[in-house]
């Protein structure tokens, strides 16, 4: 082969595999994807916002239920107040309710960031409503907002869940305890360490009187007069210690007899205290627990004693329940509760009250799959209600009276 034949032969080559090269599709690669990536630095159910380094997580759960109690007893029936009771009534509650948590958590120079927002909406057979049940930021101990108030989120029940079982007329003794729902506007300070928390604060409540069932008198925060807080928590592998004592701006004095001689609404301001005792009895009983808890407000109506369905402004509170897990599905939960209104206090709403309530219960929460349970209770107990003049449905004129009642409800946790 000459050289000019090389030379020709060389050069269609290059072109040849030129032409090849341009010839092919350019591929462009895509910009990186930030996929959700889980957070467990909180716990479960966090996932990292993208983009950032914060956390969120969404809890809640949905809950239907169906009520019914009976109210009979030995009272006049009192045919002059439209609020007057007639011996055998019976009431049924058909409802519904419905709650949305979400927490924002990331860490700063100043420890936890926190904000937690909930919402809440249910219905008691034609009344529905839905409502903001929190609105809460955290930092170094602090908190800001609106949200439970401390008489209430100090207090737990060592993983008994009355929750799946409360009713409507038993008044939240299953649900919350005697102490119904109350939220306010907080700000307070925690000092934590090695399982004790102690909190100082102060609150303005939403809600004194009315749907509470606090005393008609104060007016909580509305004046601009705040109530203040102090308690501590000690939380251990046992269960757990806490204590609450809360002033009440405008409670009345009822140690007196009117208020030209300093008594019963000459003077405001008094404290209530509560105090509980959680303790697991795992060793003992497989999921077992008891929770005992003891309320006190003494001669001054404040307005943390009551329960908004039963009885208002007592003088004391007793309560015991617990729970044991028969197995992975069943559980049985049992309380008792005994409310005492004593000389120059009040029993359901009424001045001069004295008399005692009780109320006992025992329910069943089955659990078929994760996340769903069905819940039934039976409850019953009696009102010895010696100032009652009949002025509302509840308030019954002028004598004991007993009730009972069941409760059936089906829920499903998000």
């Amino acid at each position: 082969m000459n050289p000019k034949t090389l030379l020709i032969g060389s050069m269609t080559s290059i072109l040849l595999v030129t032409g090849a090269k341009s010839a092919d599709v350019i591929v462009y690669e895509p910009e990186p994807v930030e996929f959700v990536r889980i957070c467990d630095a909180y716990g479960n159910g966090f996932f990292y916002i993208p983009g950032t380094e914060t956390c969120i997580g969404f809890n809640g759960f949905v809950r239907s239920s169906y009520e019914k109690v009976h109210i009979d007893g030995d009272y006049d029936t009192d045919t002059t107040n439209a609020g007057g009771v007639v011996n055998g009534v019976s009431s049924t509650f058909w409802g519904q309710r419905a709650r949305l948590n979400l927490d924002t958590r990331n860490e700063t120079d100043w420890g936890t960031l926190r904000a937690q927002y909930r919402l809440e909406a249910g219905d008691s057979n034609t009344d529905a409503d839905i409502d903001m049940d929190r609105a809460l930021i955290s930092i170094a101990g602090f908190r800001f907002g609106f949200t439970d108030n401390y008489w209430i989120s100090n207090h737990n029940y060592a993983g008994t869940d009355f929750p799946g079982i409360g009713g409507t007329f038993s008044g939240g003794l299953l649900d919350e305890g005697w102490y119904g729902f109350d939220d306010a506007t907080i700000i307070d300070y925690t000092l934590a360490t090695n399982g004790l928390a102690i909190t100082i604060g102060a609150e303005d409540p939403r809600i004194s009187v009315g749907g509470g069932g606090g005393n008609a008198t104060n007016n909580g925060g509305r004046d601009g007069r705040a109530n203040f807080y102090a308690g501590f928590n000690y939380s251990g592998s046992w269960g757990n210690l806490a204590f609450t004592a809360v002033h009440d701006s405008l409670a009345p004095d009822n140690s007196g007899t009117d208020a030209a001689s300093g008594g019963v609404g000459a003077n405001f301001g008094g404290w209530a205290y509560k105090t509980s005792l959680d303790l697991k009895l795992d060793e003992w009983l497989a999921g077992g627990s008891i929770h005992v808890m003891y309320m006190w407000d003494g001669e001054y109506n404040t307005d943390y004693l009551h329960n908004y369905a039963m009885v208002n402004d007592m003088e004391s509170i007793f309560q015991i329940a617990g729970q044991i897990k028969l197995d992975d599905q069943f559980k049985v939960i049992a309380q008792y509760s005994l409310a005492h209104g004593d000389d120059g206090g009040t029993l359901n709403g009424v001045a001069g009250g004295e008399g005692d309530a009780w109320i006992g219960s025992v329910g069943l929460t089955w659990s078929p799959v994760e996340l769903f349970s069905i819940s039934a209770s039976y409850f019953f107990g009696e009102v010895d209600n010696t100032a009652g003049d009949g002025t509302s449905a509840l308030d019954l004129p002028r004598t004991s009276y007993d009730f009972d009642g069941f409760f059936v409800g089906v829920r499903r946790d998000l």
